[in-house]
């Protein structure tokens, strides 16, 4: 597979390992904010290392949609789960949406998660069974949600570190 910059790998969600969500239609319509603006040195699982900016747009009075780009375009929009993690929701320039997880660790690193689907299959086939969503697993190892946009985010809203694994590990460098 084609190397790709890390936005774009933060788009593929698995060009190294399996378990981005694929989205049939967004289901954030605001973001938040997050310590993400700037430029980052990202390492993936297999240890190469890339650098990437992320670059922050803001829009609204009183309550701020926040959106982020990577040097591709890219836009990433983030929503707070619980503590440090966010759900990540990644819209490709295609216009096709995915979506991870993200950590964040002061304004000075993040982790990028996936689901683990090799290993956590059962417990993510029962969380999606119980917001009645179909998974449609693709060879490359990505997983398709189908289902009302409500079912989707309150599913990917349940999520927690116990079913996700690391794709990589970002620090700032600015």
């Amino acid at each position: 597979m084609k190397r790709l910059r890390l936005f774009a790998l933060l788009i593929a969600c698995g060009a190294l390992l399996s378990g981005c969500y694929e989205l049939m239609e967004p289901v954030l319509d605001k973001g938040a904010s997050a310590p993400l603006a700037g430029s980052f040195t990202c390492v993936d699982g297999l240890g190469s290392e890339r650098r990437e900016v992320f670059t922050e747009h803001k829009t609204g009075w009183f309550f701020k949609d926040y959106r982020y780009t990577g040097g591709d375009g890219s836009e990433l929009t983030l929503q707070p789960l619980d503590g440090t993690l966010y759900l990540a929701q990644i819209k490709l320039n295609t216009g096709a949406f995915h979506a991870a997880f993200a950590e964040f660790f002061g304004d000075r690193k993040f982790v990028l998660f996936v689901a683990n689907p090799v290993s956590k299959g059962d417990e993510i086939n029962a969380l999606a069974k119980k917001y009645k969503l179909k998974l449609s697993y693709a060879t490359s190892g990505n997983v398709s949600l189908i289902g009302a946009k409500a079912d989707v985010l309150a599913f990917l809203r349940a999520h927690d570190k116990s079913l996700l694994n690391v794709e990589m590990t970002c620090t700032r460098t600015d």
